[in-house]
């Protein structure tokens, strides 16, 4: 289950970075979901342990990042 969940974490990562770099409605879109999965991924990992907090946080910001620049009034003009 652990590499599942490193696989699921690097895209979360991957395409929070091309939503940054591109500026895509897509790639928002693409980030947010992946975000959300890899959330779901890391909370049924019985592997990971005490650690759960350091994968949850940076997951929890790509999710918020990517919802906002969705929303018309988190775009710049």
């Amino acid at each position: 289950m652990l590499e599942i969940t490193m696989m699921m974490l690097i895209a979360a990562v991957l395409f929070f970075v091309l939503h940054i770099v591109f500026k895509s409605d897509e790639l928002n879109y693409t980030s947010l979901v992946m975000s959300v999965i890899a959330i779901c991924t890391v909370l049924k990992d019985d592997s990971l342990g005490d650690d759960l907090i350091l994968f949850i946080v940076p997951l929890f910001y790509f999710v918020l990042m990517s919802a906002i620049s969705i929303t018309p009034w988190g775009r710049s003009k």
